[in-house]
C-alpha cells in the first residue's frame, strides 16, 4: 500500500495554525502563499482547519501510514479523506439551506391548498328543518311523500331524500321547501352544479328562504373553488338587516 502522508515540502500542522492565526512573519507567510499557489492539498487542508479547528496535537505521519497499512491489511476499507473536502462542505451548506426554504414553502402551499377545505368545514351545518315547513299542507296527493323525504332528510340520508324531494317536485313545482332541503341534500352528497341550479331557484323566489338559500349558495361557492362568487353571495347576506348569517358571513368573507 502506498502511504497517502509521504514526507512531503507541504506545510505542517504547526505551519497552517500559524497561518490562520497571522502570527507569521512577513517572511514566513509569503513562503506560505507562494506554496499555497501550486499546491491543491495544502489549499484544501488551509480550508479544512478553517472550518473545523483542531485544538489538539496531531498525530504523527508515520504513525496515521502505519494504522491505515494495518487496516488494509486486514480488510479491505475504504479510507476518508482526513482533510474536509471545500466542493462537499459547499454542497452540504446549499443542500441545507435548499431544504430549510423548501420545507416552509411546502406547507405553506399545503395549507394554501387545502384553505377552502377547511373554511368549508368550519362553517358548513345540516340546516335544520323548520316548522314551517313541517307544518305546510301539500297538495294531499303529494304531502305524504314530502314530509317521508323530509323524514329521510333528517336521519342524513341524503341519497334517498334527494330522490324523493326531486319526484315531489314532479308532482308539486310550486313548493319551495321542496327546492331547498334537495339543495341542501345535494350539497351533502357533493352534487355541486345540482345543489347550485335548487338553491337559485329558492334565492330568486323565496322571500322567506333568500337568506338561507344564498348562505348555503355561498358555501357552494366555495366548495366549487369560485371565491368570486363566494364573496358575493357573503357581501348579499351582510346588506340584509337582523340576518342570522351576518357574523358567520363576516367572518367567512374575511377569511377569503
Amino acid at each position: 500500500m502506498v502511504p497517502i502522508f509521504k514526507p512531503t515540502n507541504c506545510l505542517s500542522t504547526t505551519q497552517i495554525e500559524a497561518y490562520l492565526a497571522e502570527t507569521l512573519s512577513q517572511e514566513e507567510r509569503m513562503d506560505v502563499e507562494t506554496h499555497l499557489l501550486d499546491c491543491e492539498l495544502c489549499s484544501t487542508a488551509i480550508e479544512g482547519f478553517a472550518f473545523f479547528p483542531i485544538k489538539e496535537e496531531l498525530p504523527q505521519i508515520d504513525v496515521i501510514n502505519k494504522q491505515l497499512e494495518d487496516i488494509a491489511a486486514t480488510k479491505a476499507t475504504p479510507v476518508l479523506s482526513l482533510v474536509p473536502n471545500r466542493r462537499r462542505i459547499q454542497f452540504n451548506r446549499i443542500a441545507a439551506a435548499i431544504l430549510l426554504l423548501i420545507i416552509p414553502l411546502s406547507a405553506f402551499f399545503y395549507w394554501k391548498s387545502t384553505q377552502k377545505n377547511r373554511l368549508y368545514e368550519q362553517n358548513y351545518s345540516t340546516l335544520e328543518i323548520t316548522k314551517d315547513t313541517r307544518s305546510a299542507t301539500q297538495v294531499s296527493s303529494t304531502s305524504a311523500a314530502f314530509q317521508i323525504a323530509l323524514k329521510h332528510y333528517e336521519d342524513k340520508q341524503f341519497e334517498t331524500s334527494l330522490s324523493l324531494f326531486e319526484d315531489h317536485i314532479e308532482q308539486a313545482p310550486e313548493d319551495i321547501d321542496a327546492y331547498l332541503y334537495a339543495g341542501i341534500s345535494a350539497l351533502e352528497l357533493n352534487y355541486l352544479q345540482k345543489a347550485q341550479d335548487y338553491l337559485s331557484t329558492v334565492q330568486i323566489n323565496s322571500p322567506r328562504y333568500f337568506q338561507d338559500a344564498t348562505w348555503y349558495l355561498s358555501l357552494v361557492s366555495l366548495r366549487m373553488n369560485d371565491m368570486e362568487k363566494a364573496r358575493l353571495y357573503l357581501k348579499q347576506l351582510l346588506q340584509e338587516a337582523d340576518s342570522f348569517y351576518t357574523p358567520k358571513a363576516k367572518e367567512l368573507l374575511d377569511s377569503l
